[in-house]
C-alpha cells in the first residue's frame, strides 16, 4: 500500500515526529485477527455452556470484547445469525463506554451498520429508547436487520437529516452519538479504496459536514446530556480540532473527556472520541412503568408476552400490522406521527399484509421463556432451521419458539407432523456445518411450557 504524500505531510506538520512515524509504520503493517463484541450474554458465560463452539481471546479494553483468528468468516457461524455477538472493529468498540449508564432518551444520529447502536442499547435504563438514525435508505435496511438480529427491544429507526430530527425533537435527549462521516484514515488498512480517495479536499469537506452535523445535534441534547463525537481518522482538523470549533461557539457545552487511539498503542485500527456534555445539570426524569393497559390487538399475542412487553410499551396499529411502541418516546413524538416520520415506528409484531401472523423480529426481542412454548433445537436442526427448511416434529399445534443455545432464531409453525420456518425468505442464510464442531453429547430435540 502507498500511503498518499498529502497525508503523511499532514500528520507529520499535525503531531510529534515519534507519532507520525510509529502511525505511519503501523499502517503499513498487517491487520491481524477478526473482533466482535457479544451482546447477549457474556463469553465466559458461552463458554462455561458450549467451550467447543467458538474459539477467541477476550479483549480486556471492550466488555464483551473477543478476537477471533485470522480468516475467520463471521457469516458463517450459528452464533451471528442468533444476535449472540456483533463484528465491530476493535478501537471502534470503545467509544460508547464513555458514556454513563442509565440512560432514558438516547439518539445514534449516524449509526448504520448498527454496532455502536448495539452498544448503547445496553446503556439504557429500564424502559428507555433508542432511536437510531441512519440518512441512506440502503443502510438504515442494514441497519434494521442488524438492530432486529441483535434483539434491540426499545427502539425506533430514523432516517432523517440531523437538521430534521431537530425540528420533530427539540431538545430531549440524554444522550446523542454523532459517529461522524469522514476521511477515514483509519481505514486504509483495510479498505484501499479509502487510500484512492483521500485527499486534503476531502478532509476540509468532511469537516464542513461534521461540523454542520454537530450544530444541529447540539439542539437536540437536553439540559445535562451528552454529546459523545467519533470518527475513524486521524488528522488534528477532524478530531481535535473539530471539538475546538465546537466548544467555542458552543459555550453551554464542556469537556468531558477525550481519547485517541492510535493503531500502534491499542488493537484494531485507531479512533477517536470526545464526550462533551451540557452544563445544565439536569437529566430526563427516570422511566416510570405503565400500568398494563388493555392491548389494542386483534391478534392472539400470549397474555405472558403481553405482561412482558405492555410494561414499557404500547401497541400501536399501523398501515401494515401492529407495533411495539416505547412509551419514552410517546409523549415526544406521537405514534400517528411517528408512522409519517420514522423509517420504522418501533418494532412490527404483527404483520397484517400479505401473510398475517407473528414477525420474525418479536420471536428475536423475547428472551427464552417469555413465548409459552419454546423448540429447543440440535446442531443438525439449527443449519436446516437457518436455511429456510421445515423439521420434521411431533409437537402439539401452535408457533413456537426456536432456540439453540437458548438463543431465539426465529418462529415455527407446527402443523401435522412437521414445523413450518417462519423466517422470512429474504433472512434465510447456508452455513456450512464444517463451521460448528461436534460436540461430546448432541442435543436432543426438546418441547418445553412455561408453567
Amino acid at each position: 500500500m502507498r500511503l498518499p504524500e498529502g497525508f503523511k505531510e499532514l500528520i507529520s506538520e499535525q503531531f510529534p515526529s515519534e507519532i507520525s512515524e510509529q502511525l505511519m509504520d503501523s499502517l503499513m503493517s498487517k491487520v491481524s485477527g477478526r473482533h466482535a463484541v457479544f451482546h447477549k450474554m457474556t463469553p465466559d458465560e458461552w463458554m462455561s455452556s458450549v467451550p467447543h463452539l467458538l474459539e477467541f481471546t477476550k479483549n480486556p479494553r471492550v466488555a464483551g470484547g473477543v478476537f477471533f483468528s485470522e480468516g475467520y468468516m463471521f457469516s458463517h457461524c450459528p452464533g451471528y445469525y442468533s444476535g449472540l455477538y456483533y463484528p465491530q472493529e476493535a478501537s471502534a468498540s470503545e467509544v460508547v463506554s464513555l458514556l454513563p449508564d442509565n440512560l432514558n432518551l438516547v439518539l445514534d444520529l449516524c449509526a448504520a451498520p448498527g454496532g455502536k447502536s448495539i452498544q448503547l442499547s445496553q446503556k439504557l435504563s429500564f424502559g428507555g429508547c433508542l432511536i437510531s438514525n441512519e440518512l441512506l435508505p440502503k443502510r438504515a435496511k442494514i441497519l434494521s436487520q442488524n438492530l432486529e438480529r441483535a434483539g434491540v427491544q426499545h427502539r425506533v429507526l430514523m432516517s432523517n437529516k440531523a437538521e430534521e430530527l431537530n425540528s420533530i425533537f427539540g431538545p430531549i435527549f440524554d444522550a446523542v452519538l454523532v459517529d461522524a462521516p469522514c476521511s477515514g484514515e483509519g481505514m486504509f488498512r483495510k479498505d484501499p479504496d479509502t487510500v484512492e480517495e483521500w485527499s486534503l479536499k476531502q478532509v476540509k469537506i468532511c469537516v464542513d459536514r461534521q461540523k454542520e452535523i454537530l450544530s444541529a445535534a447540539a439542539g437536540l441534547v437536553a439540559a445535562g446530556g451528552y454529546l459523545l463525537y467519533s470518527t475513524c481518522t486521524f488528522n488534528r482538523d477532524e478530531n481535535e480540532g473539530q471539538m475546538e470549533m465546537f466548544l467555542a461557539s458552543h459555550p453551554e457545552f464542556q469537556m468531558v473527556s477525550m481519547i485517541r487511539l492510535w493503531p500502534f498503542e491499542v488493537p484494531g485500527e485507531g479512533h477517536f472520541a470526545c464526550l462533551l456534555r451540557r452544563r445544565d445539570a439536569f437529566l430526563s426524569p427516570a422511566f416510570e412503568p405503565q400500568k398494563n393497559e388493555k392491548a389494542k390487538t386483534c391478534f392472539d399475542l400470549p397474555s405472558v408476552v403481553q405482561e412482558f412487553l405492555l410494561p414499557t410499551g404500547s401497541f400501536e396499529q399501523g398501515r401494515d400490522g401492529f407495533w411495539f411502541y416505547p412509551h419514552a418516546i410517546k409523549k415526544h413524538l406521537p405514534f400517528s406521527k411517528a408512522q409519517r416520520v420514522c423509517y420504522e415506528p418501533g418494532i412490527r409484531i404483527f404483520d397484517s399484509l400479505s401473510k398475517p401472523g407473528f414477525t420474525h423480529a418479536l420471536s428475536l426481542i423475547l428472551p427464552p421463556g417469555v413465548w409459552p412454548e419454546a423448540l429447543h433445537i440440535s446442531d443438525d436442526q439449527l443449519f436446516s432451521f437457518l436455511r429456510g427448511e421445515t423439521l420434521n416434529t411431533d409437537l402439539s399445534p401452535g408457533v413456537k419458539q426456536v432456540l439453540w443455545e437458548n438463543l431465539p432464531l426465529g418462529f415455527g409453525k407446527q402443523i401435522p407432523s412437521r414445523l413450518q420456518n417462519m423466517i422470512p425468505k429474504g433472512l434465510r442464510t447456508f452455513v456450512p456445518r464444517t463451521n460448528l464442531p461436534a460436540r461430546p453429547n448432541v442435543q436432543v430435540l426438546s418441547q418445553t411450557q412455561n408453567p
